[in-house]
């Protein structure tokens, strides 16, 4: 179990890993030391630079790109709210981050290197605190219910001392299981086979992605309701995330659980995201709905004067290449495109790509 310790002045955040016999909130085994740490940090700094940040409106006048935030028409149970949550780290800096996912889906954490995901993770787990602003799980608060929300939260993380090096995994297991209401040993035990780990062998022996893959294995025995998983799929072979990725559809399948997934496999994300965040430099850029998204832009691509044709405020981004030009512009439903140009709706990845290059960003 993790014992969260806060430092004053923005140093290690981290939670300590002890394990007592008392009920305090204790969950994960996780002691991160300096050096550790800051590796994790120097992949959360952002540049010098402004940040940038996409303000959301369609307008038919010229103005910063952003595409808005967008819900489910319905009232939907939240599982995750981020009310303007902040957080300073070093030169690093998270801010007015808001957003909410509800019960029943995947959500895609999206962006560079030092954008800020594995900080904002942090914050969704209680391992930091927010300088400003609010998180909130399962409608609850870490100040207040720590406890009920780690019990109904699993995670994968990249850091390796999560579980104890000389204890086999099924020790493991039972060893942490005990301060999980829900945790299930046989449950455990199935998945350490469908996943073709050996539950014999002591974690110190085992390699980083059959680490992640117990990991993974350990918050499905113990029931939680709400997943957080920072880039897991990065040591996963690819029969093996095949596999994970239907794990995870059939997980929300029932409409109680959810996930929140980082990663840089976007094509993969795109299959199974419901909701797509992405960050740049530690701002928001945008929180929406991905098929909402998707319906707001498309990619054009033809003759370069062709493109110009199109009106400037509809375009995002253009760059010539040597034999056609390609554009990210804003779409509605109405809107008509030349016959000679190819039109196509954007992926996960493109979108990325013309935003950051459009260097209309604020």
């Amino acid at each position: 179990m993790l014992k969260a310790e806060y430092a004053e002045k923005g140093e290690s955040e981290m939670l300590k890993a002890e394990h007592a016999e008392k009920g305090e909130s204790e969950m994960l085994k996780a002691e991160y030391a300096e050096k550790g740490e800051s590796d994790m940090l120097n992949a959360e700094h952002a540049e010098k630079r402004e940040p940038v940040m996409i303000k959301a409106e369609y307008a038919e006048k010229e103005e910063p790109v952003m595409i808005k935030a967008e819900h489910a028409e319905k009232e939907e149970p939240v599982m995750i709210k981020a009310e303007h949550a902040e957080k300073h780290l070093g030169d690093f800096y998270l801010q007015d981050i808001s957003f909410e996912l509800p019960k029943g889906y995947i959500m895609g954490l999206i962006g560079e290197n030092g954008a800020g995901k594995t900080t904002l993770l942090n914050l969704i787990l209680g391992l930091y605190r927010p300088d400003a602003g609010r998180i909130t799980v399962f409608g609850k608060d870490y100040r207040t219910q720590e406890r009920s929300i780690r019990n109904d939260t699993g995670y994968v993380l990249a850091d390796e001392d999560l579980f104890l090096p000389d204890m086999k995994l099924e020790d493991n297991g039972h060893m942490f299981g005990r301060y999980y209401e829900h945790y299930d040993r046989e449950l455990l035990l199935h998945y350490c086979h469908a996943f073709a780990l050996d539950k014999d062998k002591r974690w110190k022996h085992i390699s980083k992605g059959e680490k992640l893959k117990f990991q993974f294995a350990f918050a499905l025995s113990h029931r939680a309701k709400l997943l957080v998983l920072d880039e897991p799929a990065a040591n996963f072979d690819p029969e093996f995330q095949e596999q994970f990725l239907h794990i995870l559809t059939e997980f929300v399948s029932s409409g109680e659980c959810s996930i929140i997934l980082a990663t840089h496999q976007l094509n993969e994300l795109e299959r199974i995201a419901d909701y797509l965040v992405f960050l740049h430099h530690g701002k928001l850029v945008f929180a929406s709905q991905k098929e909402t998204l998707m319906d707001k832009l498309r990619l054009v691509k033809g003759e370069e004067y062709k493109l110009k044709l199109l009106k400037k405020e509809r375009v995002i981004y253009r760059e010539s290449g040597q034999y056609c030009a390609t554009a990210l512009v804003r779409h509605r439903k109405a809107d008509c495109y030349d016959r000679a140009l190819e039109v196509s709706v954007p992926s996960v990845e493109e979108i990325m790509y013309y935003l950051i290059k459009s260097g209309r960003l604020e």
